[in-house]
């Protein structure tokens, strides 16, 4: 039997969570932490998503989103894929960098929108990495502190309007 397939409509708003495969690092370099911001910058655009929050970790990303259109596994397959090739070849690795089957959860976005975005913006102070959040350099909590300014790729506005 194969795996049930996940749910998609336009406007669906997804909490995510990528793994490194066998509880392995997926960034071992800020220089791989730049790469996949710049890969989600470049998938927003190409697969028309809204990015509310992210948190990159060692071993680990969580993600807050909203597809414009159906197309969460499209959108996730192309950019799990890339930034697989990306780091096996700087890395001079093969095989795979993430576990399984990314976990990905429907969020009411009427609802639960701002509480998973603060979710997601405390992780790194969950991890004992930080005691001010909007510090920790690879998470879109400044862009809540701080303003659109300070990080574009993020939509503040729905979770701050809420």
């Amino acid at each position: 039997m194969g795996r049930p397939k996940r749910i998609q409509f336009p406007g669906a708003c997804y909490y995510i969570e990528l793994r490194g495969n066998n509880k392995q690092d997926i960034f071992l370099s800020n220089q791989d932490r730049r790469h996949f911001l710049n890969l989600l910058r470049a998938y927003r655009e190409r697969y028309d998503l809204k990015v509310y929050a992210y948190c990159l970790m060692s071993g680990y990303v969580l993600l807050l989103l909203e597809t414009v259109k159906p197309n969460l596994a499209r959108f996730m397959q192309g950019f799990n894929t890339v930034y697989t090739k990306y780091f096996n070849t700087q890395h001079n690795t093969s095989g795979h960098v993430f576990q399984g089957r990314y976990l990905a959860y429907v969020v009411d976005k009427e609802n639960r929108l701002p509480e998973m975005a603060t979710h997601v913006h405390l992780e790194c102070l969950r991890a004992g990495l930080t005691s001010k959040p909007w510090r920790y350099q690879w998470s879109s909590c400044s862009a809540y502190v701080e303003g659109e300014a300070a990080e574009p790729m993020v939509d503040s506005g729905p979770v701050l309007k809420r």
